[in-house]
């Protein structure tokens, strides 16, 4: 049975060591622990089971939409929970499909940083570039959704040939309300970690953007 936004908020760990594992069908399971919740997957590669970390909730949230009254449904059609639910389970899956054994092992990695040194840690942040780097593109549309719905992100300023979004520093650091100064430092740090990591650390030159009007 798939679990419902509700439960996923309202669940509380029991004390088990452990944690406490709630089923979600396709092998995706939210884990409970005392420092948080967190969304894993089982899953068969070269014939041995293996489990990949998915993200940390609410960062990573369960969208399900709210059942609509009988009145209002027809039963030859799925209730909107239960297209949630399936749409939930083809967008894991998609993303597994896509994943490399190196994109696994990166996002375990950066997920074993989350809970035990926090999301904004550097190292933490580094191991995510890294992870990043190595994912598919439906973890990038995954993601960018995400920083959309949580309001993350400014606008974009405008677009690349390949349809990729451009973010202006000045949009960026009102979004985050930071200064100027704070987001250029900000920036520089990214680039030089992503510089060390053996990642592209090159700015958009903003010749080649078409702007929005």
């Amino acid at each position: 049975m798939a679990l419902t936004d509700t439960f996923v908020r309202q669940v509380k760990h029991t004390g088990k060591a452990t944690g406490d594992k709630h089923t979600d069908g396709a092998g995706m399971y939210l884990l409970v622990k005392a420092a948080g919740k967190y969304w894993r997957m089982d899953y068969a590669h070269a014939d041995k089971r293996k489990t990949l970390a998915l993200g940390v909730y609410p960062a990573v949230s369960l969208t399900i939409h709210q059942d609509p009254s009988p009145t209002d449904r027809c039963d030859s059609h799925q209730t909107h929970e239960e297209d949630a639910a399936e749409t939930h389970e083809i967008e894991v899956a998609r993303q597994v499909k896509e994943s490399t054994p190196e994109f696994t092992a990166a996002m375990s990695a950066c997920l074993r940083l989350v809970e035990s040194l926090g999301m904004e840690h550097p190292n933490t942040t580094r191991a995510m570039q890294r992870a990043m780097a190595l994912a598919g593109p439906s973890m990038h549309d995954f993601m960018a959704r995400q920083a959309r719905e949580l309001d993350l992100i400014p606008d974009a300023d405008g677009y690349t040939d390949d349809g990729q979004p451009v973010f202006s520093l000045q949009a960026i650091a009102a979004k985050l309300d930071m200064s100027m100064d704070e987001a250029q430092e900000a920036m520089n740090a990214m680039l030089a970690d992503r510089a060390a990591l053996g990642l592209p650390a090159a700015l958009v030159d903003p010749a080649t953007v078409h702007r929005k009007h």
